[in-house]
């Protein structure tokens, strides 16, 4: 079947065939057409002075001598001439009056067209071209939704469409799609605009042209600018552009404080928590459906000369490299959004990558990949700074629960597991008494690894810069080492955890997991790019007590309490949070999950704290030393 593109004049699709051959791009092995159709060409004039992008009366088809059989295609040519003179802008073409018109075009128009008739046909032909017809927002009922971004028409990864498809139905979800959806010559993503109930947010210079294919194949929806989910936003952005790598954290909408949730386009997977006071945000965006590449600039005729041919040389080769640099950071990914019926919302970022040549998508507990949903291989449960005795007992339930609906392989506590008040140099250091005994401390974060020992038959825990303050009192008094050590006080050992000390790095295949306190010296940019540069992807870590993701490394949010006392509670993007770690064909697929108001949806069902807590809290204990001989 022939491939087909819109003329960005005319707006018709057009086999590539009608298009003039510009080029050959090696990479692709496919040829580079024109963006303007070769009849469009061979009538083009020279524009007006106000009149760039338009071309000029002759082809509207409108002079002083033709004649007309009806009065509607008189009042039609008109409109279009108007639109075109208005630069095919609303607020231009109302504010028209007729003799400005009739200089415009540089005769009276018949005097028994009345001018009024003339401006609403202009109104309506740039409404229904420019795509203003359609909806400029909308708000749609809770449930199941996956956000996908950026196929860019021939460049849109099939296999990924296709691992989209079997998610969409496994979880009963909506589709919908914010970001580029066509290429720079305009060619449409056939099958990402057949995939069953999506809707598409495009972006503003797309607008025109996908309305022109929504018309011949009007089997998704088109919303102009944003799609409201209960408190959840997803809406496109410019702020950051597609070959930049800075991080979304830094993106501020004007009204962001009032949702919970914002998905915004962008081509890097990414999750962050932004410090707010009172509600929580969480902000997104959920990467590329597309294979990376370097989009040329669009041409609108050959080289004619040896001057143009070096212009175009020089442009191109300028382009191509830098592009072709920061495309490198691209990542394939969506976000699922479980929308409860109250509004509230449970964000589930989900990686693509290849195994064996072909695309999966992680979710907690399934793999989704090309030709069905499928099991992984290995599933690791991430924890970190459970602060023991300022722990949450409600998020790690929530946590609990969730561990019970999986098929749960290891564990892994990233650290500050124990908070260690009772040893804390910082309160000593200012004379003030800590109020919390140590083996009351410990015997609680004992059991509190115990009772998560549970979760999995292979355990691991990481020394955190709070178990450092056991470290920094023995150094004071360093008869008492042997006594106090996070070994000794944890019982960590005796519970099956393998211990891995502070600043150290726990390795399991592919995937990498620390604390995160570390500072990395020599590094550059936020923990995120340190963590990237020094560990490279696919490590997870705590100590930020938020959850967030960039560049392929994830932060866990805390299980802790969320008023350490220390800290500012009122103002901060602390969350709580775990992490999920699937193994399938040798690629290790992580992701950071947020507990927002002690409440989560995955996989369908809600979890929220049960009434009875007492398992998370420590039993009356005596506290004893053994000795072992070493051996």
């Amino acid at each position: 079947m022939d491939r087909t593109k819109i003329c960005s004049e005319c707006l018709r699709e057009l086999p590539e065939t009608s298009f003039t051959l510009e080029d050959w791009d090696e990479e692709r092995e496919v040829f580079v057409y024109s963006d303007v159709c070769e009849e469009c060409e061979n009538q083009a004039c020279e524009p007006g002075d106000d009149d760039d992008d338009f071309r000029g009366d002759e082809d509207w088809g409108i002079s002083e001598d033709d004649e007309w059989d009806e009065e509607y295609e008189y009042l039609e040519a008109l409109g279009k001439r108007l639109a075109a003179s208005a630069q095919m802008n609303l607020k231009i073409a109302a504010a028209y009056t007729e003799e400005r018109f009739a200089a415009k075009i540089g005769f009276e128009p018949l005097a028994s067209v009345d001018f009024s008739k003339v401006k609403a046909s202009a109104l309506e032909f740039i409404t229904k071209t420019m795509g203003l017809n359609y909806v400029r927002e909308l708000r749609m009922p809770p449930g199941n939704y996956i956000v996908m971004g950026d196929s860019h028409g021939i460049y849109a990864e099939r296999g990924m469409v296709e691992c989209i498809r079997h998610m969409a139905e496994a979880f009963d979800a909506q589709i919908l799609h914010v970001g580029h959806v066509i290429d720079r010559s305009k060619n449409m993503p056939g099958e990402v605009l057949a995939l069953p109930r999506l809707t598409v947010i495009p972006m503003a210079d797309e607008l025109p042209y996908l309305c022109k294919y929504h018309r011949d194949h009007p089997t998704f929806a088109i919303v102009r600018e944003y799609i409201e989910i209960g408190n959840a936003k997803i809406r496109n952005q410019n702020y950051r552009g597609d070959y930049t790598i800075s991080s979304s954290r830094s993106i501020r909408l004007e009204d962001d404080e009032k949702y919970e949730v914002i998905v915004l386009s962008r081509h890097l997977h990414e999750m962050h928590s932004v410090c707010r006071n009172g509600k929580k945000t969480v902000m997104i965006t959920p990467g590329c459906t597309c294979e990376r590449h370097a989009s040329k600039k669009p041409r609108k005729r050959i080289p004619k000369d040896e001057k143009e041919f070096l212009a175009l040389a020089v442009d191109s080769t300028y382009t191509g490299r830098r592009q072709g640099e920061t495309n490198q950071y691209w990542e394939n990914g969506i976000v699922v959004l479980h929308v409860r019926p109250d509004g509230s919302c449970t964000p589930v970022m989900c990686r693509a990558k290849k195994v064996d040549g072909e695309f999966a998508i992680a979710y907690p507990g399934s793999i989704f990949t090309e030709e069905g949903e499928r099991s992984p291989d290995e599933t690791g449960i991430v924890v970190g700074d459970v602060h023991v005795a300022s722990h949450d007992a409600e998020a790690i339930d929530i946590v609990d629960q969730v561990v019970s609906e999986l098929d749960v392989d290891f564990l892994v506590n990233v650290g500050d597991h124990m908070d260690m008040r009772s040893l804390n140099h910082h309160m000593m250091d200012r004379d003030e008494p800590t109020g919390v005994d140590v083996a009351s401390e410990c015997g609680k974060a004992n059991h509190m690894l115990a009772e998560m020992g549970r979760w999995a038959p292979e355990k691991h825990i990481i020394i955190g810069n709070h178990g450092r303050f056991i470290e920094d009192f023995t150094k004071k008094m360093p008869q008492l080492s042997e006594l106090l050590s996070f070994h000794v006080l944890s019982g960590a050992k005796s519970e099956g955890y393998r211990i891995v000390e502070e600043k150290g790095v726990l390795t399991r295949g592919p995937a990498k997991f620390c604390h995160g306190e570390m500072k990395m010296f020599g590094a550059s940019g936020d923990r995120h790019s340190k963590m990237r540069n020094t560990m490279r992807a696919d490590t997870m870590y705590g100590h930020t007590h938020s959850p967030s993701m960039r560049r392929g490394c994830y932060s866990v949010g805390m299980l802790g309490l969320l008023d350490q006392d220390y800290n500012e509670p009122e103002a901060s993007s602390w969350m709580h949070g775990f992490g999920v770690v699937s193994m399938y064909g040798g690629e290790c697929f992580m992701v950071s999950v947020p507990i927002a108001d002690h409440q989560l949806s995955l996989g369908g069902a809600i979890y929220r704290p049960r009434e009875d807590l007492s398992r998370w809290e420590l039993p009356e204990f005596e506290a004893k030393i053994i000795y072992t001989q070493k051996r």
